[in-house]
C-alpha cells in the first residue's frame, strides 16, 4: 500500500479557490442547524486546515464564532486549530 501524505500534494497556493470557497458557505450554512453536518464539516476542516489560505482559514473562524447550535462541536475545532 502507498501511503501519502496530504501536505505533499496540496498547499494553499495549490488547494483550489472554490473548493476553499465552499467551506466557507458550509460552515455558514451548518452553524444555525442541529444536525450531524457540524461534526463533520468541522472534521473535513481539521484533516485540510493546513491548505487553506490563511484568508479561508479566518472567514472559518469567525463563521464559526456565529454558530447558534452544536457549539461543543464549534468550540472544540477552534481550540484545536488554533492551539499552534
Amino acid at each position: 500500500m502507498i501511503t501519502v501524505d496530504i501536505d505533499d500534494i496540496i498547499s494553499p497556493e495549490t488547494f483550489p479557490e472554490v473548493a476553499q470557497t465552499a467551506f466557507v458557505f458550509a460552515a455558514r450554512y451548518v452553524h444555525n442547524r442541529n444536525t450531524g453536518g457540524t461534526l463533520q464539516l468541522c472534521n473535513a476542516l481539521r484533516y485540510f486546515w493546513s491548505q487553506l489560505s490563511e484568508e479561508t482559514r479566518e472567514q472559518i473562524l469567525k463563521e464559526s464564532q456565529e454558530a447558534t447550535t452544536n457549539l461543543d462541536d464549534w468550540e472544540a475545532f477552534r481550540k484545536e486549530v488554533t492551539q499552534n
